[in-house]
């Protein structure tokens, strides 16, 4: 198939045809439980640049082409995936089919990313999907439903994605901490309404942590953002050249009380687990040589108890700081991680052949 020539002077379709052809076969109903956008191959466009699927008897008319199996492909040392999770029920049609939605997949296309999009039901069907992908493969991964502080919707009004000690978010979190890239490392946004909302040492201390703070705490190492607030797309701002990555939130958009602009989105990035951190001769270079982490919990400040699995001669030291600031709740029931400090055996000098 041969499409004029467009962005980049190269045989690929206008967003524009891209966004209509996938609106043709979703439509408004809220089917949509897939989506798949690939970086441009090398001299031009190929059908099957973006797929999706729908659900059972929906398939009927669409072409074969544009199908796929329930599961994201296998593929090993490929472009990173960002990784979109609508919904499957969505009762005003705020994560329905836009033009804003498919620009939002695209730009991450466009910079090298395939695009994985689908509606899920629950934390379960999640987890399920994303041991699918390999490991480090995620750089960004969206989870968006209708929300509130302590929960996000896909099908059920008690929520699906919510925090608690135990169950099928934390078991989807645990799985996703070891599918997120390390460098650079892996970012994650909670497309949903107020799960920012509170939080802080005073939440914390009584056990009463907002959504972003509890899937932050189960996330070491990456970062996680979040609205503090209700917010339309209209009230997303995104980076711009020079700010970092154009295809990322940069802020949630909204005029107060005295007439200015403020934003309202939130950030929370705990430090990696230190038991988690891979051989020292792994080390992103950006690290240079030392990296802040997490012991275990009820460990006070005591990083000598730190369960290192390799032996490669990296050492740990309790890190300088306040109460609050070297003790952390980070998905702990009960008790604090003390932050240490790891130190790789090569200093800040990288190892001459690292094994990658």
């Amino acid at each position: 198939r041969e499409y004029p020539r467009g962005r980049n002077d190269k045989l690929e379709p206008p967003l524009c045809y891209e966004c209509a052809t996938i609106r043709d076969f979703v439509g408004f109903d809220d089917k949509l439980t897939w989506v798949r956008m690939q970086p441009w191959h090398p001299g031009g466009w190929k059908v099957g640049a973006f797929t999706h699927v729908l659900d059972g008897a929906e398939l009927r008319g669409v072409p074969s082409y544009y199908q796929l199996p329930d599961t994201p492909p296998n593929e090993e040392g490929g472009p990173p995936y960002a990784v979109f999770l609508y919904p499957l029920v969505d009762p005003n049609g705020g994560f329905s089919m836009t033009d804003q939605m498919c620009e939002r997949w695209a730009c991450w296309r466009d910079h090298g990313y395939t695009v994985i999009v689908k509606r899920m039901r629950d934390a379960e069907q999640a987890n399920r999907f994303l041991e699918q992908f390999p490991d480090g493969s995620i750089g960004h991964l969206v989870l968006a439903g209708h929300g509130d502080r302590r929960s996000l919707l896909w099908s059920h009004d008690g929520g699906d994605v919510m925090v608690e000690s135990s169950g099928p978010t934390k078991n989807m979190l645990y799985t996703l901490r070891g599918k997120l890239t390390l460098e650079p490392s892996g970012t994650v946004f909670l497309d949903s309404c107020a799960t920012a909302k509170g939080g802080g040492v005073f939440d914390a201390v009584f056990r009463m942590r907002n959504l972003l703070d509890y899937v932050g705490n189960n996330l070491p190492g990456h970062l996680v953002e979040a609205s503090a607030v209700s917010f339309s797309h209209k009230e997303m701002e995104f980076k711009a050249q020079g700010e970092g990555n154009v295809c990322e939130v940069k802020g949630i958009m909204q005029t107060n009380a005295w007439g200015t602009m403020k934003n309202h989105l939130k950030q929370r990035i705990t430090p990696h687990f230190c038991e988690d951190l891979p051989p020292s001769s792994n080390w992103p270079s950006s690290w240079g040589g030392e990296m802040p982490c997490l012991g275990g919990c009820r460990e006070d400040h005591d990083c000598s108890k730190v369960e290192w699995k390799w032996d490669d001669g990296t050492t740990f030291e309790p890190a300088q700081g306040g109460f609050f600031e070297t003790r952390w709740e980070s998905n702990c029931n009960i008790g604090w991680r003390p932050l240490c400090v790891a130190y790789a055996p090569w200093g800040s000098e990288e190892p001459e052949e690292p094994q990658y």
